[in-house]
């Protein structure tokens, strides 16, 4: 038992001899100082993310206030609208035939 103790101190003793204490307090203290600007920098990237998040679930809930009212005001929006008359349809159906000419005059050409 009492060898086995004196090869575990000189051993000890071989290390302590090859581990440079300053050198390795400097770098423990550098491992320190980079891992509080890494937290620093998640809870910057944290904080963004939560702002952005934050922002979506405002217009989700507005839009739910909006239908809230427009139901209390017994009023489907996507029904009138698709009943409205609009320039813009009537635009849509001459481009579309413009295109239907323009593919029949191609088709004659070939």
């Amino acid at each position: 038992m009492s060898e086995s103790i004196k090869k575990v101190s000189k051993a000890m003793t071989k290390l302590n001899a090859q581990i440079k204490l300053p050198e390795l307090q400097k770098a423990i203290q550098n491992f320190i100082k980079e891992n509080e600007k890494m937290e620093m920098k998640q809870e910057v990237m944290q904080d963004a993310m939560e702002d952005v998040f934050d922002d979506v679930e405002d217009e989700e809930e507005s839009e739910q206030i909006v239908n809230q009212v427009l139901d209390e005001l017994q009023i489907s929006l996507d029904q009138q609208l698709v009943d409205a008359p609009g320039q813009k349809a009537k635009k849509d159906e001459v481009k579309a035939k413009d295109r239907d000419k323009e593919l029949e005059d191609r088709m004659g050409n070939l």
